[in-house]
């Protein structure tokens, strides 16, 4: 059996109507989609700057923060230290009686609320003939009351604020430790060396200050949202910190020890800088993992104490994040705004094209009485110009090719008439040659000639000569 191929019909195209978008809003879209784009731009480089310029900023304000602490610090050490330096010059500058020398220490004590008790130890001999020991010590106790008492009783030579200034025959200040036999608390002790007439070494003048004193200038203090400050002493050990490193235990715990378990070596790198009294901000993260930022100085005095302050990094970070939604927000709302003036200056010229678009159509729909309206003098005023003069110009070729239709209408109407005319004749010529053939006899057919020939070529008079 043959099999024939049968053909496939061509492919044809569907045409796809386009959609129809208004040119102004083209217009605004792409303008608000760059406006968008370059202001996105923009605030992200914004932000990268001013991320930059928190993390300068804040560590310049920490610095400034951690040097003002430390004179705080220094102050409250100073003022004990006054006080002290003022008990020596009292000793070196004669000689008390008991109760004369108790007066005087019982009263600095009393009137100096910043120092927590004092004393005026001497060297056996030196405040009298046969007195070994004489040192009388005033203290404040918990109701804010004087307390007394005779620290010959406790053999103060071997006590370190004693014996130190002794030796170096300078003013020294003691680290702080535990008074247990007066209130079992933390205190420092200015010591200052006082001698005779002679330059003999004669004494010393001691001031104590609750540590806690010194303590509060730092352990309360507003570091960001949640950081907090730390004081060391020259061993690295915790003298204080604040509340948000309540975990640690002051006078105890070592912040060597504690950087031994942190897994950042900045964090030991800060505690080693910090015992060799340097200055410095440094970025690392704490024992519980948590990014800071730390500026530290030393508070000098020869005490070996260092300060540090923590500002945690997810605060800086969160102030990146406000700036950036600031931003991003207010880049929003320019690109709405400037969107929307596009869109108005846009309109004034979409309308016009609107306008010429309508007349178009009119146009193409066969009006061409319609007339574009010029409003302005730029390209949309030139087209609408154009439009106008194509108009009249196709009303002037339409009225012609009007006048030449009917001009050749009525041409082709005289020929037609003219051949109806003519084949008329032609078919009365050949009735009559037919009438010619068929009749002989000349009366008879001269008259009908004459008669056929009237009628048909509509001549009135007909006349046959012979």
């Amino acid at each position: 059996m043959d099999q024939t191929t049968q053909a496939l019909p061509p492919e044809t195209s569907i045409p796809v109507e386009a959609q129809r978008t208004s040119i102004g809003l083209k217009l605004t879209l792409i303008s608000v989609g760059l406006l968008l784009f370059a202001f996105v731009i923009f605030a992200l480089i914004s932000i990268r700057i001013g991320q930059g310029a928190l993390i300068t900023n804040l560590e310049e304000t920490l610095r400034v923060d951690t040097l003002e602490t430390n004179e705080k610090i220094r102050i409250k050490i100073l003022e004990v230290q006054t006080i002290a330096n003022g008990l020596a010059t009292a000793a070196e500058s004669g000689t008390f009686r008991a109760a004369e020398l108790q007066n005087i220490i019982q009263s600095t004590v009393s009137r100096n609320e910043q120092i927590y008790g004092a004393t005026t130890g001497y060297e056996p001999n030196q405040f009298a003939a046969g007195v070994y020991y004489w040192s009388p010590y005033y203290n404040r106790t918990v109701d804010n009351n004087l307390q007394y008492t005779q620290l010959g009783d406790f053999d103060y030579f071997n006590q370190e604020w004693y014996f130190l200034p002794k030796r170096l025959l300078t003013p020294t200040f003691s680290p702080p430790y535990r008074n247990t036999s007066r209130g079992n608390i933390w205190i420092a002790t200015w010591s200052i060396p006082f001698f005779d007439n002679e330059g003999k070494f004669r004494g010393v003048a001691a001031t104590d200050i609750e540590f806690s004193k010194i303590q509060e200038t730092f352990v309360n203090l507003q570091v960001g949202e949640s950081g907090y400050a730390f004081l060391l002493d020259s061993s690295g050990t915790i003298l204080g910190i604040g509340q948000k490193g309540n975990q640690y235990t002051p006078m105890v715990d070592s912040m060597f020890a504690v950087a031994n378990k942190n897994l950042d070596p900045n964090w030991l790198t800060l505690i080693t800088n910090m015992t060799d009294e340097q200055t410095g901000f440094i970025e690392s993260n704490d024992i519980e993992g948590n990014p800071m930022y730390i500026s530290y100085a030393p508070v000098g005095l020869d005490t070996g104490w260092s300060l540090a302050l923590v500002y945690p990094r997810e605060e800086l970070i969160q102030q990146t994040r406000d700036l950036q939604t600031a931003l991003l927000g207010y880049s929003f709302l320019l690109t709405l705004i400037f969107g929307g003036i596009i869109f108005y200056f846009t309109r004034s010229v979409t309308n016009p094209l609107l306008r010429l678009t309508q007349v178009a159509e009119e146009i193409s729909s066969g009006n061409l009485n319609v007339v574009a309206s010029v409003e302005t003098y730029d390209e949309v005023g030139t087209l609408a110009e154009t439009i106008n003069r194509m108009t009249s110009q196709l009303q002037d070729t339409l009225g012609n090719l009007e006048r030449r239709i009917a001009e050749r209408t009525m041409d082709l109407e005289v020929s037609r008439h003219q051949t109806e005319q003519r084949a008329s004749q032609l078919f009365a010529i050949g009735e009559i040659s037919k009438i010619i053939n068929a009749e002989q006899e000349l009366n008879i057919l001269l008259p009908l000639i004459t008669r056929l020939v009237s009628e048909r070529f509509n001549f009135y008079h007909i006349g046959i000569f012979l």
